[in-house]
């Protein structure tokens, strides 16, 4: 199994990113539910536009952020390390990607973002212990 399709299995399996993003204030992290984009290899979230977060994505798009099993297990322990770029949603193909997975959301306020994905790493200790996977978009 080629390393994209073990790393979007995982992602599709789980729902919660934390992003980090930079400012001259310092390092920032949030955490936000995510669906996942398999033709754009993205990361798509909801938000509004004036959290620190979505500040400061828009003003250095280049952010950092992971994605962990609801549920840890020391033993078998799996995880996504990202790197990608920050942008606003642009058509109405990710807020249908979104909402197909948390249609409650429809009553909650805010914007779509977009974290296109420009790196990764896929930590999988069930297919040994140390096991890492690792993707990178083409340029």
């Amino acid at each position: 199994m080629d390393s994209i399709r073990k790393i979007s299995e995982f992602i599709l399996d789980n729902k919660c990113l934390s992003l980090c993003t930079t400012s001259p204030e310092g390092l920032w992290c949030a955490s936000c539910y995510y669906a996942y984009d398999e033709k754009n290899v993205a990361l798509i979230f909801k938000s509004s536009d004036d959290t620190r977060h979505v500040q400061e994505g828009l003003k250095n798009p280049m952010i950092a952020g992971t994605i962990l099993p609801d549920k840890l297990e020391t033993v078998s322990i799996k995880g996504v390390q990202f790197t990608g770029a920050f942008t606003s949603a642009e058509d109405d193909e990710a807020s249908s990607i979104y909402y197909s997975r948390f249609p409650f959301a429809r009553a909650i306020g805010g914007k779509f973002w977009v974290i296109k994905l420009k790196t990764m790493k896929f930590t999988d200790n069930t297919l040994g212990f140390g096991t890492k996977m690792h993707w990178k978009a083409e340029q």
